[in-house]
């Protein structure tokens, strides 16, 4: 996240917050506020699994096969529309909502 919209939203480098869009998807994360990212832009990883939306699911993979990376898959939070020019599904964009955890 931004800095600038990290500061408008009170969240600090390092700190939970949560990611909503318009899927019902409520994502918890840990914040990473740098310049890299537009104040127009959030961006997320969506290789990510072992939370669901906000909730560790750890205790229910296999003995062994727990990720090593842990996170929110961005994947549940994503809309199903399209771009009309180039008719590509609309899998790695959404709007969302980012508030403090």
């Amino acid at each position: 996240i931004n800095p600038k919209v990290a500061s408008e939203k009170g969240i600090r480098n390092g700190e939970r917050a949560w990611v909503s869009t318009p899927t019902g998807a409520r994502l918890n994360v840990q914040a990473l506020v740098t310049e890299r990212v537009g104040p127009d832009t959030v961006f997320m990883p969506f290789h990510f699994s072992g939370r669901w939306q906000g909730a560790d699911m750890l205790a229910y993979y296999p003995n062994g096969a727990a990720p090593v990376v842990r996170g929110e898959a961005i994947n549940t939070a994503t809309t199903y529309g399209y771009d009309s020019v180039t008719m590509m599904q609309e899998t790695k964009t959404t709007v969302c909502n980012v508030e403090r955890a």
